[in-house]
């Protein structure tokens, strides 16, 4: 049931008329609201209450959705709760443990200083959460999203994670292990010099870790994006991929054989002297800024190239499918025709 701000008295206290037996209720929204009276609730959603200071007891509360709820400095201990939504809430200093939860968010919670007890948590997302310097051990945690938490210095080892985005933790210097990972962001972590091997890893995006000289070999990665990664010096084979972006890698002088490979990004990677003509399925390159580059293979299926400021570039294979060419020069090498969409770069 959603409740519109008109049933509140003159105080802010929502009046309820033979709703006794209420179990959801939805208030989001309604900045008049300052308090909530006692209901039989299951699933409660106060977003941007702005003028709410503390929540009443509900016993039966599964959800609790109170983001961007800034007046808020506690919260009740609600020992069914399940999923909690509380992120924008400026002013919480703490977390009462929920023994069943299951899916926490307190992202920008700029107060918080640590996190509770939760041993079935298998979702957190705590992403600019600047006071943490640890995490809790989560046996069942699945899915973990500390975006920007740059004062953490260390991450637990879970057994069960299978996605790790730790993007801008810019304190941290390893990285645990973790042997169901699918999915790693570790975005600008300038303090890796090198990362675990995760032997079930599909994606990686270590762009921006500056100090990376090498990359473990990931048989099963599909997407890989280690653009700015300055100190690469080679890239190893990884036979099931399919993205891979290694753009301003001044590093790399060549790439191996993808033969999956269908998104190419290697801009401006400036000691690139050419490139392997073993990728049949690639649709998309972008070579644009790649000097050292004298010719292109010809890449039957590729249907948008930028290959913009490859001053040493001279000519180009006829694609037939293409779609898109970027460039600044040599525009007349191509048959314009043949694309839908043709920009040139003067």
């Amino acid at each position: 049931m959603c409740i519109v701000c008109d049933n509140t008295d003159e105080d802010g206290i929502v009046t309820f008329d033979n709703f006794s037996q209420l179990e959801e209720l939805d208030v989001s929204r309604c900045s008049k609201i300052k308090s909530l009276p006692p209901l039989p609730l299951k699933k409660l959603n106060c977003n941007s209450c702005s003028n709410l200071t503390d929540l009443p007891d509900y016993p039966l509360l599964t959800y609790l959705n109170c983001v961007n709820c800034t007046n808020l400095t506690k919260l009740p201990d609600y020992p069914l709760l399940k999923k909690l939504d509380c992120s924008d809430c400026s002013n919480l200093t703490e977390l009462p443990d929920y023994p069943l939860l299951k899916k926490l968010n307190c992202s920008f919670c700029d107060n918080l200083t640590k996190l509770p007890e939760c041993p079935l948590l298998k979702e957190l997302y705590c992403y600019n959460c600047s006071n943490f310097t640890k995490l809790p051990d989560y046996p069942s945690l699945e899915e973990l999203n500390c975006d920007g938490c740059y004062h953490l210095i260390e991450l637990p080892e879970y057994s069960l994670l299978k996605k790790l985005n730790c993007a801008f933790c810019d304190n941290l210097t390893k990285l645990p292990k973790c042997p169901l990972l699918k999915e790693l962001d570790c975005y600008g972590c300038s303090n890796f010099t090198e990362l675990p091997y995760y032997s079930l890893l599909e994606e990686l995006n270590c762009a921006c870790c500056s100090n990376l000289t090498e990359l473990p070999y990931y048989s099963l990665i599909k997407k890989l994006n280690c653009s700015d990664c300055s100190n690469l010096t080679e890239l190893l084979y990884y036979p099931l991929l399919k993205v891979l972006d290694c753009g301003r890698c001044k590093n790399l002088t060549k790439l191996p054989d993808y033969p999956l490979l269908k998104k190419l990004d290697c801009a401006y990677c400036s000691n690139l002297t050419e490139l392997s003509d073993d990728y049949p399925l690639l649709e998309e390159l972008y070579c644009n800024g790649c000097n050292n580059l004298t010719e292109l293979p010809n890449y039957p299926s590729l249907k948008k190239l930028d290959r913009a400021y490859c001053s040493n570039l001279t000519k180009l294979p006829d694609y037939p499918l293409l779609e898109e060419l970027n460039c600044d020069m040599f525009s007349n090498l191509i048959d314009k025709r043949k694309c839908k969409c043709y920009i040139s770069r003067n």
